[in-house]
């Protein structure tokens, strides 16, 4: 999913398959949303429609690892970005200053449409925390 992110471009779909999936290595490793993109989870890989997608059959779950301090980072998106049919868990947001917020999702000055989403098991100590 790293690699999709660093390539597409507002406009873009990205189809995830189910599966697990972590940002790296890294605590501070996270996978960064893209502008005006629409990533999407549920996938068997055989669809050629969205439509033909199945996020219960098919899980897709973004995981920390309870490593890595967000799971997801949005950050100056704008509309069109979505984010729909993930689980996101295990993010570890409590070491202190900026890096204590948002451990599923840490989201800053952005239009993000989360649809379909399940966060669990994320652990922050600040105060706005998904």
């Amino acid at each position: 999913m790293q690699s999709a992110l660093a390539a597409a471009s507002a406009g873009d779909e990205i189809w995830v398959a189910e599966g697990t999936y972590a940002p790296g290595t890294a605590a501070a490793d996270s996978f960064h949303l893209v502008d005006g993109v629409a990533v999407y989870g549920g996938f068997d890989g055989s669809e050629s429609l969205r439509v033909e997608r199945d996020v219960v059959a098919h899980p897709t779950t973004l995981s920390g690892n309870n490593l890595h301090r967000h799971v997801l980072v949005a950050s100056g998106l704008g509309p069109g970005s979505i984010l729909d049919g993930f689980t996101i868990r295990d993010g570890q947001a409590s070491d202190g200053g900026t890096n204590s917020e948002g451990a599923g999702i840490r989201v800053t000055s952005s239009v993000l449409r989360i649809e379909n989403c399940v966060f669990s098991t994320n652990e922050a100590i600040g105060p706005n925390n998904f």
